[in-house]
């Protein structure tokens, strides 16, 4: 049987996952007689460092047993228990090092110890100390669940205790967190699951819209907002912004969730903040999409807003094909706000991951450009783009096929739309979206250049938009398209 051309040993795979530092403290506390017993394993571990320095590179099973084997001056059979035991102290500096970064999980763990070993007046002194720390400072979905753990195990505390009404009213308090997180979670992945629908995707089964139906909700949500206001608004965030995507006719639901996260905006955590303006962006660009290009300016406005409380981090994430950077600049030009943009770009572009920093900078200049008229620096931003991913490469054709139509350099232009054509059809990584979009934009341009070398007229011209399917063409497309049509009447 082959060797694996990479090493599938647990402990290497588990090594790879590791940064130079992380490494050197896995070493560390490899060495602990807590978890090592008698072992020496430092030697052993200080070869893999060095490996584990090149990426464990050109490293099959075979050659790293061997490599370590003759190294080592050990059999491969003890190699590989030696490698087994590792693995398992591997997995304990794992869990150490996510407890190390989350007091909260390692507290709530300490409070189920004390409790189990009924230490009560331990259990008492820390449940307290908890709620006080910093991971209790704001709402989210999951300091609902932890105070949900912690009002369980004190409620069940006070029983063992004899506080029968102290264990009614924690019980009771207990309700209300689980009520709320349950409704949260189910509204969420209701409204996940119509938007899923919206982007064309099958959205499986719909449980959550099944249960939505069935309940009482108005009884639940008044009883509710009579036992705690700030649970309510939460909630009532979530509720709304499903009955948003439910609805993408009334515009009230989407209204009063914005009005009442401005009313709790500080009593919730970053996160969830992100994650509620994310929902209302969604929602805007849901109308944009349905012809209603005033919500161009409430994405705007919703960007702005966010972006002033710091809520910044999805920029700074390394997660193509999502591109919120992108999306900024975009919208930022639609509304004429060309000064925010380049204020924008100055200040964020510096934030975003080394792998697509510079194109996506190069890119968004070109769109200044564009907007400015100033089509041949346009093409010179667009010039020096690497086009690692395919957004980038969708991108800078379609920017250099605008150029080159309003330069009039015809042949360029064709030899672009070939170009995005060819990669349309070779790559199915393209979401089927966004290849339908771009289908429609090739359609569109060469509309256009057929026309202006007077291969349609404009009763042709008139014919096709008149039979297209329902999709809007892109704006300074639709103006072009509009003053044709205009010269008729």
């Amino acid at each position: 049987m082959k060797s694996s051309p990479t090493p599938n040993i647990k402990l290497i795979q588990s090594l790879q996952l590791l940064s130079k530092e992380e490494m050197q403290r896995f070493i560390d506390f490899a060495e602990s007689k807590y978890f090592s017993g008698e072992r020496k394993y430092r030697i052993s571990m200080e070869s893999m460092k060095k490996l584990h320095l090149t990426g464990f590179h050109g490293m099959s099973n075979a050659k790293l047993l061997t490599h370590l084997s003759s190294e080592l001056g050990i059999s491969n059979r003890t190699l590989l228990n030696r490698l087994s035991e590792l693995y398992l102290i591997f997995e304990n500096f794992l869990i150490i090092e996510q407890l190390k970064n989350n007091v909260v999980e390692k507290d709530l763990l300490l409070l189920t110890s004390l409790f189990n070993r009924k230490g009560f007046r331990l259990f008492d002194y820390l449940s307290k100390k908890v709620k006080k720390s910093d991971g209790f400072l704001g709402m989210d979905l999951q300091t609902l669940e932890n105070l949900s753990k912690i009002g369980h195990l004190e409620s069940i505390a006070a029983f063992e205790k004899g506080y029968y009404k102290e264990y009614q009213r924690l019980s009771s308090a207990l309700s209300i967190f689980a009520t709320a997180h349950f409704l949260i979670s189910l509204f969420r992945d209701s409204s996940e699951k119509i938007q899923q629908g919206i982007a064309g995707l099958s959205p499986g089964k719909l449980y959550s819209n099944i249960i939505i139906e069935s309940m009482n909700l108005d009884k639940m949500l008044k009883l509710l907002k009579e036992e705690d206001i700030l649970l309510y608004n939460y909630v009532m965030i979530y509720y709304l912004t499903y009955k948003c995507f439910s609805d993408n006719s009334d515009t009230s639901y989407f209204n009063k969730a914005r009005k009442i996260h401005k009313q709790i905006l500080n009593d919730i955590t970053a996160e969830e903040n992100e994650s509620i303006y994310f929902a209302f962006t969604t929602y805007c660009i849901n109308q944009v999409s349905i012809g209603k290009d005033e919500f161009y300016r409430t994405i705007f406005d919703i960007i702005k807003e966010k972006l002033s409380f710091g809520y910044d981090s999805e920029l700074r994430k390394n997660n193509y094909p999502v591109n919120n950077f992108r999306d900024y600049v975009i919208i930022g030009l639609r509304v004429g706000e060309i000064d925010w943009v380049r204020t924008f770009i100055s200040k964020y572009a510096p934030l975003l991951p080394d792998s697509y920093r510079v194109d996506e900078t190069n890119i968004s200049f070109g769109r200044i450009a564009l907007y400015e008229g100033e089509f041949e620096v346009a093409l010179k931003h667009l010039e020096k783009i690497k086009k690692k991913n395919y957004l980038h490469y969708l991108d800078t054709l379609t920017l250099r096929i605008r150029s080159y139509c309003e330069l009039d350099r015809t042949d360029d232009a064709y030899l672009e739309i070939e170009r995005l054509k060819q990669y349309v059809s070779y790559h199915n990584e393209i979401p089927e979206a966004l290849m339908k979009d771009h289908t429609y934009f090739i359609n569109d341009v060469l509309a256009l250049l057929r026309y202006s070398e007077k291969q349609l007229t404009s009763n042709d011209l008139m014919y096709k938009l008149g039979n297209r399917k329902s999709h809007k063409p892109r704006p300074w497309i639709a103006e072009k398209f509009n003053k044709i049509l205009d010269k008729r009447k």
